[in-house]
């Protein structure tokens, strides 16, 4: 459920639809193993505060709706017997790096880049074996929403991000926004970016 494919679905309804979209998951699988699952975990796409689990944004699922969602407590409201885990997609695919660098350098850091329908990045810090997050918003990486200014054969582009702000540089370079400036583009097509 986004609101992409449910555009009049307030960000409350396509919340619900999540949990009910993840609560049938569950409920599937524990059926088909005649057992209720115990550990849940889910890699999510949104960005996820470190220090209160809140997905504080997931702009390519929910668009520009800014309140904090609990995904995590709605969950383990509706499923108590089941222990719940919720990562940032690229969290998850950074920690799954982990152990073959630790093998080869074992100190120092270790990033990983994602162009997707978002742009993000993360980083591991061997020394103290974390992904470190600003200690004021609980994130990290979400180099996506850094603003840009974009030319285009000389000429100012202006678009709006999936969160709603302007000229951030998921409007321009993630999947979704390559797919919609690509054919406007010629093969001699000058372009600029710069952080604004």
């Amino acid at each position: 459920p986004s609101y992409l494919a449910l555009p009049e679905a307030s960000h409350q309804t396509l919340v619900a639809e999540m949990v009910e979209v993840l609560l049938h998951a569950y409920d599937t699988a524990s059926a088909a193993d005649g057992l209720p699952i115990q550990a849940v975990s889910i890699s999510f796409g949104g960005v996820i505060d470190a220090s209160t689990g809140a997905i504080v944004g997931a702009s390519p699922i929910w668009g520009s709706a800014s309140e904090p969602v609990h995904l995590h407590g709605m969950l383990a409201m509706a499923r108590p017997h089941a222990e719940w885990k919720i990562v940032n997609d690229l969290s998850a695919a950074l920690l799954s790096q982990v152990d073959r660098f630790r093998r080869d350098r074992g100190r120092g850091r270790l990033i990983v880049v994602n162009v997707g329908t978002g742009i993000a990045a993360r980083t591991y810090d061997f020394e103290s074996e974390s992904i470190p997050a600003d200690p004021n918003t609980g994130i990290q990486g979400e180099i996506g929403h850094v603003p840009v200014r974009v030319a285009i054969d000389g000429h100012a582009a202006d678009l709006v991000c999936d969160c709603g702000g302007s000229n951030h540089l998921n409007a321009f370079g993630s999947g979704r926004a390559m797919a919609a400036v690509s054919p406007n583009l010629r093969e001699d097509t000058i372009l600029n970016v710069a952080t604004a």
